[in-house]
């Protein structure tokens, strides 16, 4: 028998992939209405919204703890900031493309 730490740590993980999917579905929804939104204004604000996520996750047990810090990894977290400055300046001739990065910025948990 599994402790119930290990199991509430598994349904953590489940509930942090599907509100990612809700994000997404979100996110999505505002791109939708507008004019094509670059792929990579597409690609950070997802990232951006998963690395909310893993952050805030509730660290539970080692293994938690391990797939956190792996998908913090695994986004590049730490070099989001300068990534989005980048796609600022990029597009900042592109009020519906700052809009898209602003709605990530607020999108997700």
């Amino acid at each position: 028998m599994k402790p119930t730490h290990a199991l509430s740590g598994l349904a953590g993980l489940l509930c942090l992939l599907i509100c990612s999917a809700v994000a997404a579905v979100a996110a999505d929804a505002v791109i939708a209405d507008g004019p094509a939104v670059p792929p990579d204004v597409t690609a950070i604000a997802d990232r951006q919204i998963q690395c909310r996520e893993w952050t805030k996750l509730e660290i539970t047990d080692e293994g938690t703890d391990r797939a956190a810090e792996l998908a913090l990894t695994r986004l590049r977290c730490d070099t989001l900031a300068a990534d989005m400055s980048i796609l600022r300046n990029k597009y900042s001739q592109s009020p519906a493309t700052l809009h898209v990065l602003d709605v990530a910025g607020t999108t997700g948990p």
